[in-house]
């Protein structure tokens, strides 16, 4: 059961969603989110998980990656493509990736993403390359 808060109307939340192991919630009023603040503190940890409430992109480590796309792919949603990265690139999980913006070019589609940093550490392991289709593709950082 969800009971009011002090401005009589139950938490209000747009959306939720898993990435990067962590849950993100939007919270829709001030009320809501002040809420969601004093139950984590109240909480305090969950199954040796520490909750912490904040802005995402202050809260996630995550990085900046770009990589191109063959050609072929031009025509593909860019959630295809990660789809058969992650079929032919074991311990690769795509899930988590966030596609920043995409760019179809003649020698193909460059796309930026942001990563996991821990999803930024297998790309290193397998030398910023991944199978695609027919060939392999280069992921590079950028910034830092």
């Amino acid at each position: 059961m969800i009971r009011p808060l002090d401005d009589g109307v139950g938490p209000q939340m747009k959306n939720w969603r898993y990435e990067g192991g962590a849950v993100l919630l939007t919270c829709v009023t001030s009320s809501t989110k002040t809420w969601l603040e004093d139950s984590v503190r109240t909480i305090g940890t969950l199954n040796e998980s520490k909750l912490v409430v904040g802005e995402a992109s202050k809260i996630l480590k995550t990085v900046k990656v770009i990589t191109r796309f063959p050609s072929y792919c031009n025509a593909k949603e860019v959630g295809a493509v990660l789809k058969m990265l992650d079929v032919q690139n074991p311990g690769i999980r795509t899930a988590d990736w966030r596609i920043l913006n995409t760019k179809v070019e003649p020698k193909g589609k460059t796309v930026v993403l942001q990563l996991p940093e821990e999803e930024v550490e297998l790309l290193r392991q397998k030398g910023f390359a991944l199978f695609c289709s027919m060939e392999q593709i280069h992921f590079s950082i950028l910034g830092k």
